[in-house]
């Protein structure tokens, strides 16, 4: 399955691994992610889901290059790169 979310308007990245979490036929699951936007909501997904199927994630921002083509496409930062790091043992 492939998935655009857009803007995450309605849906976001917790309720699309819900979703896929109750799918059989999803073995995992990946993610360019520009931003977490809910995050309590997106790392009770995570963790649920983790526990039986990997999740991996694609975050742009490390480098300033990466950060500014992710600012032009969606007109939002692209987070700390440390934020996501440091969390990351915690999922």
């Amino acid at each position: 399955m492939f998935a655009s979310l857009g803007s995450m308007i309605d849906v976001d990245f917790g309720d699309m691994i819900d979703f896929l979490g109750d799918d059989p036929a999803t073995r995992s699951i990946l993610i360019y992610m520009e931003g977490v936007g809910n995050a309590r909501k997106f790392i009770s997904a995570a963790r649920a889901f983790a526990r039986r199927k990997p999740i991996i994630i694609l975050k742009p921002g490390r480098f300033a290059e990466s950060a500014r083509a992710a600012h032009s496409h969606t007109g939002a930062m692209a987070g700390d790169d440390a934020v996501y790091h440091e969390n990351k043992k915690n999922i």
